[in-house]
């Protein structure tokens, strides 16, 4: 046997898996596109996050912001990646309709990545109609948000909850088929919200909500709203024997906070998870016991519930909750 020859063959080989393995593994540059419809106003500050996935590289950014201001106003406007400032512009907006148009890049990191628009400044006040974002960078990947549709069934009356722009409403029937066509009714205002039934009355309605600052708030219909916690990304609301359980997202964590009897807020537990980015956190009303519904950046969601032994006491120190990946 020519062992010579037989160690060049297979040296020959090798070479070519890992040509093939160095050419699977090259960046590939992709584009990604997002459009959102949003009619915010804004006082004094407001930001906007999309997330994304991508690799470690360059990426690419144009933009276009459609304005609407009824007087001459001046705004400071900022973009982050992952809170890193790669644009920053003073700009003054003539009274109407303006679009501004955004041009820049900056450095993105392999896996998760956090774009921020702030827009802002000292007693601005202006209204973002529409923003488009146009994407070019190293194994882009977007990350669609969900939508803001509650379904709240009562046992006389239902509501069928959503966000419009800035404001969040809902219809109201006596039955399973709702009059889209009427006017809605008004809840409130903000960027995200949650609803559920009153924990001492079915009939009433208790809502948390995310307004255009990021603070989370807490009311039911007949009441002022609660200060919970700010710079939140999404929140949830269930009731329970003592009042209610508010869980959300914040900086990438979990947490909740008990609201008793409607009016007196808890400290703050945390909810542990397995490390990602998460995004969006909704709760199972009609369960038997509390559950929740944690979705990451990466499309994974894992159900979050108590054990039957845990009961909602006043003075608990912490849920222990079990993760389930669905």
């Amino acid at each position: 046997m020519d062992y010579g020859k037989l160690a060049y063959i297979n040296l020959n080989d090798v070479n070519k898996r890992l040509q093939n393995l160095e050419k699977s593994n090259k960046s590939v540059f992709r584009a990604y596109t997002h459009t959102k419809t949003l009619n915010q106003s804004i006082q004094d500050y407001y930001s906007y996050e999309l997330r994304f996935g991508a690799g470690e590289g360059e990426l690419s950014l144009i933009g276009k912001l459609k304005f609407f201001h009824k007087n001459t106003s001046r705004a400071d406007i900022t973009i982050k990646i992952n809170d890193l400032v790669c644009y920053f512009d003073t700009y003054v907006f003539l009274e109407g309709a303006q679009e501004y148009l955004i041009f820049t890049s900056a450095q993105t990191q392999s896996g998760n990545n956090i774009l921020k628009i702030e827009i802002g400044g000292q007693e601005y006040q202006g209204e973002l109609i529409s923003l488009d974002l146009y994407l070019l960078g190293d194994n882009l990947k977007g990350f669609e948000p969900d939508s803001c549709l509650r379904l709240l069934n009562r046992q006389s009356k239902k509501l069928a909850a959503f966000l419009a722009g800035d404001k969040f409403a809902c219809f109201v029937s006596d039955t399973d088929i709702f009059d889209f066509d009427a006017s809605p009714y008004i809840l409130g205002e903000g960027i995200g919200f949650w609803l559920c039934q009153g924990y001492d009355n079915p009939l009433k309605t208790a809502i948390a909500y995310i307004d255009a600052q990021k603070n989370l708030k807490f009311k039911t219909l007949e009441s002022y709203p609660i200060h919970i916690d700010e710079d939140v990304l999404s929140a949830a609301v269930m009731p329970v024997d003592i009042g209610y359980v508010i869980a959300y997202i914040k900086n990438s964590k979990a947490y909740y906070k008990f609201v008793y009897w409607g009016i007196q807020v808890s400290s703050r537990f945390e909810i542990k998870m397995p490390a990602g980015l998460l995004e969006t956190i909704s709760a199972i009303n009609d369960a038997p016991r509390p559950m929740l519904l944690i979705k990451t950046s990466d499309q994974k969601i894992y159900l979050k519930t108590s054990y039957p032994n845990i009961f909602f006491e006043e003075g608990i120190s912490e849920i222990n909750l079990t993760s389930i990946p669905i």
